[in-house]
């Protein structure tokens, strides 16, 4: 886990609304129109937000929301609204989000596949008798 610095967030920020900008031209380039947005947060922040959590070392979004967020970045993120109303907007940007790490994913490698198959040591009856990691 990194540490999120604002640098880190300001980094996310501006690759989450570089994004934005480029689907929104292609968007309006095809005729759609976009849903309107009702609250001063931005879709980039939402983003960013969603992003920087799975960054952190928080294992509860609403600790993340409540002790980062709203005290720590506060400066960095003023129009951040409270936890319950960031929940109830976070519908409105999972579309741009997978869209987002699906552009940002890299080709799979042959380092990138897990064998999950279980490695069979000894019988669980003779678990205990095991001495190989015993110190």
């Amino acid at each position: 886990m990194q540490i999120l610095t604002e640098t880190k967030l300001t980094e996310i920020f501006v690759e989450c609304d570089d994004f934005l900008l480029e689907l929104q031209q292609m968007v309006t380039a095809e005729g759609l129109s976009e849903p309107r947005w009702h609250s001063r947060f931005s879709h980039s922040e939402m983003m960013t937000v969603l992003i920087a959590y799975h960054h952190s070392v928080w294992k509860c979004l609403k600790y993340f929301y409540c002790q980062d967020v709203l005290k720590t970045y506060r400066s960095w993120l003023p129009d951040a609204p409270c936890y319950e109303r960031f929940v109830a907007l976070i519908p409105h940007v999972v579309i741009e989000l997978y869209l987002l790490l699906k552009y940002r994913r890299q080709p799979a490698l042959e380092e990138n596949y897990i064998d999950s198959k279980p490695l069979k040591v000894c019988h669980l009856k003779h678990e205990a008798q095991h001495t190989v990691i015993a110190d």
